[in-house]
């Protein structure tokens, strides 16, 4: 794993009381969470959601809803597309 942001880390140190290391295992957490491509977050989202006992036709609509909230916009994705991913 690579060091996470010292000013990000400095940052969260200052706002929260936590101690630098808490904070630098928090943000590359954090980091790491986000930095997920599209279609690992969408394997990853589906796989929780099927253990979840979720049908597929939810699940579909509720990962396009989870990728267009995502701090760092993934592009619009279709049911088709979606699939993909998964199936192949």
């Amino acid at each position: 794993m690579t060091e996470p942001p010292a000013e990000l880390v400095r940052y969260v140190v200052g706002t929260t009381g936590l101690p630098a290391g808490v904070a630098a295992r928090l943000v590359a957490d954090v980091v790491a969470y986000f930095g997920e491509s599209v279609e690992e977050f969408v394997r990853r989202r589906h796989g929780e959601l099927r253990r979840k006992q979720v049908r597929n036709a939810d699940i579909w609509v509720r990962i396009g809803a989870e990728l267009a909230a995502r701090p760092v916009r993934a592009p619009a994705l279709s049911e088709r597309q979606l699939r993909r991913i998964i199936y192949g």
